[in-house]
């Protein structure tokens, strides 16, 4: 009897065959005797625990042309600040402090976001009304498509002399463009094939897209950019939106060939009205950003690190958003395993304390209805990387939860927090108990005794 083995897809158990060979003079016959899935707690550590998968991309670009994590927000403080905190670029920004910021994240050592405008017949392309005064003053013959492209082209090339070694993203200064509208959808095309055509290095683009537009509208852009940012601001509301939210995002992206990698927006505007809420602060946004992560999402821009009045909290929100920044960017953080690990199926998480789903209303329909949508309470993210095993959890509810991991291998694993390198425990027959505050998140890695 010779047993061989089949390696493992990042949805299952190795597979083992067992194979009877028969000898018959030169020839050997084989026969498949049979075939069994092992559980996890037969599984060696070096299949278990890690693999060998390394990333070849440049470890000093940002993500997706090289390995670093981008965290970011819009109306970035100055490069230092935004390093000292954790970041890893600047911008988007509006207004005319482009220019300023990307000299001081060049000197930081930073990634910039750019915020691309071109100039046309004098007006400055910074948003849709602009676009409406140009085609309004066109008439009947019509935007000047060809003349648009150029004035593209030449704003890309004036940049890239200027700053080409910070600008790692561009971000159209058209935002939140209605497909609906021809011209808006035009500019978008344009200006997307003129960045390609001035930018040797193909630096990605994209266009901010806010949270209320539907994936069915949103695959109309998605030809034209190369990774996909869409806002969403449940403020101090219901959590579960996000999961909607979420899954909104990945059915947008989803069949495009090349991959679209989706960009989370993260908000940081609105002033609490209640100390609970304040309190609950570093929780909301570990939550957003964790949650999106969760769900394969590559990268967090946040809207924005722009001190606005009234905003007492702007502190408070920096600081919870610098926290979890250097979870994932600091040496050795989660950013590499978020980015390049390989997602598994084999750990498990069972509530035992606590609300098992969540549920959020959202119209649906035309007339429009109210409708439940319910999700189970935790979601989380079981990832092999190099560096070791991982699960990331997070739950979407503001009661407490309690639950059991299972799928762990028998022997006793060490259960570390992956946040800080503390750790937590120990597994006894496979399993791990786990707490979840309001909105909790678990970061956990693994560990062979």
């Amino acid at each position: 009897m010779v047993f061989s083995e089949k390696l493992s897809s990042n949805t299952s158990h190795n597979v083992y065959y067992a194979t009877l060979r028969v000898a018959s003079g030169a020839k050997s016959l084989i026969v498949l005797a049979f075939a069994f899935l092992l559980t996890a707690g037969s599984l060696s550590a070096a299949d278990f625990f890690k693999n060998e998968i390394f990333s070849d991309l440049p470890a000093d670009k940002l993500y997706p042309q090289g390995q670093i994590f981008p965290f970011s927000g819009y109306s970035s403080p100055g490069g230092e600040k935004m390093k000292q905190m954790g970041f890893t670029a600047t911008g988007p920004t509006y207004g005319k402090g482009q220019p300023k910021l990307a000299k001081s994240t060049a000197k930081a050592g930073l990634k910039n976001i750019w915020q691309l405008h071109a100039t046309y017949n004098g007006v400055l392309i910074d948003g849709k009304n602009a676009l409406g005064k140009i085609a309004k003053a066109a008439g009947k013959k019509g935007i000047d498509w060809a003349k648009m492209a150029k004035c593209y082209e030449d704003a890309v090339k004036k940049i890239i002399a200027e700053h080409g070694d910070t600008v790692a993203w561009w971000a159209l200064g058209v935002e939140e463009v209605r497909w609906w509208n021809k011209n808006e959808m035009k500019i978008l095309e344009v200006a997307y094939k003129a960045i390609k055509a001035a930018d040797p290095e193909k630096r990605p683009m994209f266009v901010y897209m806010p949270g209320h537009y539907g994936a069915g509208g949103m695959r109309n852009y998605v030809p034209y950019m190369d990774m996909l940012a869409q806002g969403y601001y449940p403020n101090f509301g219901n959590r579960v939106g996000y999961r909607y939210w979420c899954e909104n995002v990945q059915a947008t992206v989803k069949g495009f060939t090349p991959d679209r990698p989706m960009i989370a927006v993260t908000e940081m505007f609105r002033e609490p009205q209640t100390d609970e809420d304040y309190n609950l602060i570093g929780a909301f946004v570990r939550h957003d950003v964790w949650m999106a992560l969760i769900h394969k999402f590559k990268g967090i821009v946040v809207f924005s690190f722009g001190n606005r009045r009234n905003f007492d909290s702007y502190g408070e929100y920096l600081y919870q958003y610098s926290v979890v920044a250097k979870e994932l960017t600091r040496s050795g953080g989660l950013g590499n395993v978020v980015l390049f690990g390989e997602d598994m199926n084999d750990l498990k998480l069972e509530i035992t304390k606590g609300p098992k789903t969540v549920t959020i209303k959202k119209k649906q329909g035309k007339p429009a209805k109210m409708v439940d949508f319910t999700y189970p309470t935790l979601k989380w993210r079981d990832i092999r990387h190099n560096s070791g095993r991982y699960l990331f959890a997070a739950s979407s509810s503001k009661e407490p939860v309690e639950a059991t991991l299972k799928g762990l291998p028998q022997q006793p694993v060490k259960v570390i927090n992956a946040a800080d390198g503390k750790v937590l425990g120990e597994t006894g027959n496979g399993t791990f108990k786990l707490k979840f505050g309001p909105l909790g998140v678990n970061l956990l890695k693994f560990e062979a005794k």
